[in-house]
């Protein structure tokens, strides 16, 4: 649902988009009709921030509204969030990281914020903030913390993150219909990151072993947290000679009295299990083939020179050809920039 949801919405955004063209200039009076006719009233407590006249569409913000402010009251309305991907991309052993990639689609409702969709329009997409520039719009994400975080970066580089608004009434948002009041404006937001994060693994039954990490996003605030699409089951597949199995927790949310704060938490079990079949073929075998080979030394006489000397050269030969291989791949695999740093 999740993937056709994005599609749905993307779609949607780009023909918004091109029904927006510019804002006209409104004269004072007429700012002051749309707020009284789209229900932003007092109208002194609000200020238009987008509008456009052909798609009878207006968004009102809180003239007081600060986007460093968390909303009121977090705990009416969930924050709902969908994880449309998490991919694996790279696990290195020896610097013990997880590398991976993540979608993060979120929904939540700021009633500092009020809009109304005409017709079958219900979404709109503001300006995506970009590095350097200061976001207008609050968000958890500003807050949020990964543990053992090693390294993040913005897969859409210099987009940090996309947003807009969506009508709780949108017929695509069915999963989140009864979530929100009917008619609310509802923040949605969508961050793509490149996370590595530290995972502690142990070895000890190399190559048969299998290892368990955790993805963990922590807010210091009291969020109604709901997980939708891929994050509200496991997800299974294969790569980087891995089976591996993603399982999600239940968020939860701590309060610590003593400082006046509550933190929730978002986690994801990360196993890792390795596929030993190449191993088997590229080690194993041989291995045992060499030492079968070897005992037929035992059965050709002594004064069988030539037998004797081939089946010798040909071990070594097959040893010296493991050895070369593993040489490369372990010069194909070393990390030269540590010695630049």
């Amino acid at each position: 649902m999740s993937a056709k949801f994005g599609t749905i919405l993307l779609l949607l955004l780009i023909k918004t988009m091109s029904l927006h063209g510019k804002d006209n200039k409104y004269n004072a009076t007429y700012s002051d009709d749309l707020k009284n006719k789209f229900g932003c009233t007092p109208p002194e407590n609000w200020n238009i921030v987008k509008r456009n006249e052909e798609a009878i569409q207006v968004v009102c913000r809180a003239k007081d509204y600060d986007p460093h402010d968390k909303p009121v009251d977090l705990t009416k309305s969930p924050m709902i969030i969908d994880f449309e991907k998490i991919k694996i991309v790279d696990v290195d052993e020896r610097k013990r990281t997880i590398t991976m990639d993540t979608t993060l689609t979120s929904f939540w409702r700021d009633e500092r914020i009020k809009a109304v969709f005409s017709g079958n329009i219900g979404v709109m997409q503001f300006p995506p903030l970009t590095t350097g520039q200061k976001t207008n719009t609050w968000s958890p994400y500003q807050q949020a913390i990964i543990k053992n975080l090693k390294e993040r970066t913005y897969i859409l580089s210099p987009v940090i993150w996309q947003y807009g608004l969506l009508s709780s009434n949108f017929p695509n948002f069915v999963y989140a219909q009864d979530a929100f009041p009917p008619n609310a404006s509802v923040v949605w937001s969508q961050i793509n990151w490149r996370v590595t994060v530290s995972c502690s693994f142990n070895l000890s039954d190399y190559p048969f072993d299998a290892n368990r990490c955790f993805l963990e996003m922590q807010f210091p605030l009291n969020l109604n947290v709901s997980l939708h699409g891929n994050a509200s089951h496991s997800m299974n597949y294969d790569a980087n000679g891995f089976s591996i199995t993603l399982q999600p927790n239940d968020p939860h949310t701590i309060h610590f009295p003593s400082l006046a704060m509550h933190l929730t938490t978002i986690s994801f079990g990360i196993e890792l299990k390795r596929q030993p079949s190449k191993y088997v073929f590229q080690y194993y075998l041989p291995g045992i083939t060499i030492v079968i080979a070897s005992g037929f030394s035992f059965i050709i006489p002594v004064s069988a020179i030539p037998g004797r000397i081939a089946l010798v050269v040909t071990q070594f030969l097959t040893l010296t050809n493991i050895f070369i291989h593993q040489e490369v791949f372990c010069y194909e695999n070393i990390d030269y920039s540590a010695n630049f740093e």
